[in-house]
This record gives C-alpha cells, sequence and structure tokens, in this order.
C-alpha cells in the first residue's frame, strides 16, 4: 500500500490493486506500470500513465507509447467509432502523449504483432481497431473466473456486419479458439469444425431490447464491451414489453451486500 500511496494511487484504488494482484503487485506494476488500465477497473490510462512518470519512465519510452495507442482508441471509441484509419490513429495518439510520429509508428507495430489492436478496412481504408473483444474471451475470463472460453462463453453482437458484428467476430474467435482442423465442412463462405458453437436463430431487432437479452443470457458472469453512449442509448430504450423479472430488486440487492 505504502509503495502505491508513493505513486499516486489512493486507497481505494490500491485496495483493488492488490485484490487482483496480490503480492506480485509491486514487481508486476514496476515491470508495468500502464497493466493498470487493462486489468484494473477503474484505472485508466491517465492514472496508469502518471504512476509510470513517478516510476521513472519516460514519455517518449516505446511502453508508453504502446500503451497509448490503446488509449487512443479508446478515447475515439467514446466519440461513437469501432475503430480509425491509421493515420488519424497516429494523428490522435501524438496529440494525446506528445510523442513524436516514428516512436508510435514503431509501438503500433508491436501493438499489432501481438494482437493487442487488429488491423482492419473502414470505409476502404487500412484502420486499426481495439482487439479487447478477443483478449477478454480468449484470456481475461479464463484467467479471473477459471471458466472454459469455448465451453461455458458466450458472446452475443448487436448487429450482423462490420469489423465488430457476428460475423466477423465469429471467424476471428474460431482462428483463436478453434481453428479448422481437416475434418470441416464449408457451407455458403463459411466453414464449421468440430467443437464450434452453432445457433440457428432469427432475430427481429425491431421488438428485441438487445441489453435486457444478454444480460439475461448470462448464467455466472455478465461483461459488457461497447461504448458508454451507445449503451446509455440501449438502457433508455423503453419501446419493448414489460417483462417481470425482479431483475432491479436483485441487482440491488446484490449492490447492497457488496458495499
Amino acid at each position: 500500500m505504502v509503495f502505491l500511496h508513493s505513486n499516486g494511487v489512493g486507497t481505494a484504488r490500491a485496495v483493488r490493486i492488490f485484490r487482483t494482484y496480490g503480492s506480485d503487485a509491486i514487481a508486476l506494476i514496476t515491470e508495468n506500470p500502464y497493466r493498470l488500465a487493462r486489468d484494473i477497473h477503474g484505472i485508466g490510462f491517465r492514472t496508469a500513465d502518471t504512476v509510470a512518470g513517478k516510476l521513472g519512465i519516460e514519455k517518449t519510452a516505446l511502453i508508453r507509447a504502446r500503451a497509448g495507442i490503446s488509449y487512443a482508441l479508446t478515447e475515439a471509441m467514446d466519440d461513437g467509432h469501432c475503430g480509425l484509419p491509421r493515420e488519424e490513429l497516429l494523428g490522435l495518439a501524438e496529440k494525446l502523449l506528445e510523442v513524436e510520429q516514428p516512436i508510435l509508428l514503431e509501438a503500433l507495430t508491436l501493438e499489432l504483432r501481438e494482437g493487442s489492436v487488429a488491423a482492419d478496412v473502414l470505409d476502404d481504408e487500412p484502420a486499426v481497431v481495439l482487439a479487447k473483444l478477443i483478449r477478454v474471451v480468449q484470456e481475461r475470463i479464463p484467467k479471473r473466473f477459471g471458466l472454459d472460453p469455448i465451453r461455458d462463453v458466450q458472446v452475443l453482437c448487436p448487429m450482423n456486419r462490420g469489423g465488430l458484428g457476428a460475423r466477423s467476430v465469429n471467424l476471428k474467435l474460431q482462428s483463436v479458439l478453434n481453428p479448422p482442423g481437416e475434418k470441416r465442412v464449408e457451407r455458403f463462405g463459411s466453414v464449421y469444425t468440430i467443437g464450434d458453437k452453432v445457433m440457428q436463430v432469427e432475430n427481429d431487432y425491431t421488438k428485441r431490447n438487445l441489453v435486457y437479452t444478454a444480460i439475461t443470457r448470462g448464467r455466472k458472469l455478465v461483461v459488457l464491451i461497447g461504448q458508454k453512449k451507445a449503451l446509455a442509448m440501449a438502457v433508455k430504450n423503453d419501446t419493448s414489453r414489460r417483462r417481470y423479472t425482479k431483475l432491479r430488486e436483485r441487482l440491488a440487492v446484490r449492490s447492497a451486500a457488496s458495499t
């Protein structure tokens, strides 16, 4: 706790950090303080950057530039973007981090190679999008909660098309979790292999409340990934019929018990 306090971290955040990292907290943070923004709920890039500065990490350090790439994309998502054209991303990162583009270009190359961000195409331009969803399913949920990413995790998307639509997400998840082997079936441009999950559904997007549908499918855990503005708009959607579920009361009781 003294280590974190001396590096600009308040008590509440320090408690969350030690709950997550345990006795390895000092070593992990000293090695890469920017992991705080990735691993700890409620801690963003700015807080992690403050800690990094107190630990002596220079503003031009490659480790800072790499974390700043994801930070720039997150800032763009708050404005409604799912990704950014490559040059726009580098320009935004340069403005936010006050770091020259050659360093950012090297950082972006490393982030793409490691899979922290992903290359895509937006409006026929090369673009970069966050690979947060894949990392959450493949690494963070299994590590934190001991769940099997294939057997226990279900991903629901509010759309079919686009870089973050169900079709693209299905292909990416299949490639990292269950790559097609020799025994496969190809139909209508899709490849199915042993162990794939298949759902036969027809969604009526004019009638179904997507947030309600997604949250009530979770048995033990629900993780929401997206833009705060989009979630707020979905929550305010009151056009669907009322459902008697006691969900609000149950959430209130759970929230009160955890505080």
